[in-house]
């Protein structure tokens, strides 16, 4: 049953429930539809598994040119700029003449989604513009992935307003009262959305050019929505080198990590080391504030710090790096507090690091580091298998033949291995210290490239639990729709058309082995040879839990978490759009359903909400899975707190529907809106809709 707002002749509000069929398909292709290859990094659940160099194999690198005006491509990130759901890429590049940087700009490849991409398209930055850092996300307020560029010297910020195609509109620009630190490879600046406004906004470390450090404080520059950024404000007194930011304590706002080396000054350009300092939690309150949180020692002087799920809980991990003195890895608690697993003050890789990156290409479903290591004239890539726990094995050192300290893992050609991604300077002189990469004398490079290395490794995958809204790994409660990923999964392709669920289907059935030991058979919404969706059973235990899907003679097993709750949102687009009906009461008591999204060509985009005459009451609807066993339901929209009115099942099988609202008279004209649902106090995924 779905269930709808009403409003009596009193005035008050009260939930009546709507007997619908279950629309078992529709649920089958909303997770299965959802593209595996996602724009983020994936990483597995636990396995035991033991790797060994045989099995990592790499095609030859397939080269793509990029500017070749004179730059040098110095980084690249991943992100999904055409909205198909798999990850395109964006090089930055930096102005490379002899006389220091003056001009750059990015190049944006887009997949065909084989491995393989369209010729780079060229954005040339302001002339005043010196770029040193590239970031995606949507600072426009209209749903698609734009790039954000940071320039040194000039101390601006360039928007290039995405089109949702792959393709870039002309530069918006705003000058920013810091000046950020723009030395070498470190991540220096942090985007996301970090007042809950539904804008993405910018937190940048800002130094003193007149003082002997390349260390400085973090400020908040809040997004207005159309390229721009507000005033800076300093966030606190802590000098850091490096910043990333996550939810660290799922409370569904951004925390920010901030590495802190003690005494690190310019003479790091001549070969001296910066002495050890902490790594420091700056806790969001979800208003562009923060407080301070727990710090750590690595035992040597942090650089950048990668955040990723290192043992696929769902939480945000971190991984320390320190260029030339070793590696360090911090599991996150979930609370904000991490514990440190791995800690190897002497490189095991030897060289000088570049940033990390994780990522599975192996197939073992446990994320390995994989880390360049950079040489005088070409990089070497250590990847450090991963024992899905936070520790890693002895590295398996591949030699790429390209020189570059920036790498991308991501799955390219959708058969669900990590490929990797490297930029080549073409022809540099004189890199010296890593940290002093961003003054070094240059030579005009030569046919500067894009490098894709597929990954053919083979063997079968082990089983990969999601859950179908979010596509964490984060706890499944019982009654939530899980999505599994392997191999041989099932014997046929389709979704469940008969009630009640059946629990075998297409030659695939699931079982759920709880903490207690009881199997129970799940029921299945659909099934194909690499993905299954299933339905945790109603009474399974809560702790650890082994899922075991057979077909034929084809056995896959997982170990998966339950837990009484395990919020999670559907969404109908990759910018996170909610899957949700809008409800609208009439001051007479009449209502009306309408729609959050609308079609541009083939593309789902937010269809603005309208809060009317204020004789209107708008409510949502929002749908998900995992939140029934929920005791506390709140809601957040546009950073501002708004009822509970229902929160239960939705009818669908394994569906759940919370109901918010009226929606709040002061979001109207708010553009982009975040949405932020607590459970117990646990932190589904953030969806978004637009309000006109």
């Amino acid at each position: 049953m779905r269930v709808r707002l009403a409003l009596t002749r009193g005035g008050a509000i009260q939930a009546t429930r709507l007997d619908h069929r279950p629309c078992i398909e529709s649920i089958a292709k909303t997770t299965a539809s959802r593209v595996y290859a996602d724009v983020r990094l994936l990483v597995f659940p636990l396995l035991a598994f033991t790797v060994t160099a045989q099995q990592l194999n790499f095609q030859t690198g397939v080269r793509y040119a990029l500017d070749a005006s004179g730059t040098v491509p110095i980084s690249m990130i991943a992100a999904d700029f055409n909205g198909d759901g798999v990850a395109d890429l964006a090089v930055l590049n930096l102005g490379g003449n002899s006389s220091g940087p003056t001009h750059g700009g990015v190049s944006v490849l887009i997949t065909n989604a084989d491995g393989t991409f369209k010729t780079a398209v060229n954005y040339a930055a302001p002339s005043s513009c010196a770029p040193y850092f590239v970031a995606a996300g949507d600072f426009m307020r209209d749903g698609t992935q734009d790039l954000l560029l940071v320039c040194g010297l000039s101390n601006e910020l360039v928007v290039f307003p995405g089109k949702g195609d792959g393709t870039f509109g002309a530069a918006v620009v705003s000058h920013a009262s810091i000046t950020p630190i723009v030395y070498g490879d470190y991540l220096r600046v942090a985007a996301g959305d970090f007042n809950g406004d539904g804008i993405a906004d910018v937190v940048a470390l800002s130094y003193d050019p007149l003082a002997a450090t390349i260390a400085g404080n973090p400020y908040f520059l809040p997004g207005n929505g159309d390229g721009t950024f507000g005033t800076a404000v300093k966030i606190a007194a802590v000098t850091g080198s490096s910043l990333s930011s996550g939810d660290f304590n799922r409370d569904g706002r951004l925390d920010l990590v901030v590495s802190e080396p003690a005494a690190l000054t310019l003479n790091l350009l001549t070969g001296t080391l910066p002495t050890a300092g902490p790594v420091a939690i700056l806790l969001g309150n979800g208003d562009g504030t923060f407080a301070a949180g727990a710090t750590y020692q690595p035992g040597f002087a942090p650089g950048p710090v990668l955040v990723g799920d290192v043992n696929s809980d769902g939480v945000p991990d971190l991984v320390v790096s320190s260029f030339t003195q070793g590696l360090a890895v911090y599991i996150g608690k979930g609370d904000g507090t991490f514990t440190s697993t791995y800690n190897n003050t002497e490189t095991v890789l030897g060289g000088t690091l570049g940033l990390p990156a994780l990522g599975d290409p192996f197939g073992t479903g446990n994320p390995s580091m994989i880390v360049p290591v950079i040489g005088c004239c070409q990089t070497t890539i250590g990847v450090l298998p991963g024992n899905g726990d936070g520790t890693f094995q002895t590295p398996v050192v591949l030699l790429t033949g390209v020189s570059s300290p920036s790498i991308v893992a991501a799955d390219f050609d959708g058969d669900n291995r990590a490929d990797l991604a490297q930029v080549d300077y073409g022809s540099v002189i004189a890199f010296g210290n890593l940290l002093g990469a961003a003054h070094a004398d240059r030579t005009p490079p030569q046919n500067t490239q894009a490098v894709i290395f597929r990954n053919s490794s083979t063997g079968q995958f082990p089983l990969r639990n999601q859950n179908a809204a979010s596509y964490s790994f984060a706890p499944f409660a019982p009654d939530s729709i899980v999505a599994a990923f392997g191999d041989n999964l099932a014997t046929g392709t389709g979704p469940a058309t008969t009630l009640p669920l059946p629990t075998v289907l297409n030659g695939a059935n699931v079982s759920v082995r709880d903490s207690t030991g009881r199997p129970r058979r799940a029921q299945l919404t659909y099934a194909s040879p690499r993905q299954v969706n299933y339905i945790v059973p109603d009474g399974t235990a809560a702790g650890k839990a082994t899922v075991t899907i057979g077909a034929g003679s084809s056995t896959s097993t997982g170990v998966v978490t339950i837990s009484a709750v395990g919020p999670a949102l559907f969404t109908v687009n990759l910018a996170g759009l909610a899957a949700a009906d809008v409800v609208r009461v009439h001051g007479d008591g009449s209502s009306a359903v309408e729609n959050v999204f609308q079609l541009d060509g083939s593309r789902v985009v937010a269809h603005p909400i309208d809060l009317g005459p204020q004789t209107d009451q708008v409510f949502l609807e929002l749908f998900g899975t995992g939140s029934r066993g929920g005791k506390v339901v709140t809601a957040t929209i546009g950073g501002l707190s708004v009822p509970v009115t229902y929160a239960g099942v939705s009818g669908y099988a394994g569906e759940d529907q919370i109901n918010i609202g009226p929606l709040p008279r002061a979001l109207a004209g708010k553009g982009a809106a975040e949405i932020l649902v607590l459970v117990d106090g646990v932190a589904a995924n953030a969806v978004n809709v637009s309000i006109q």
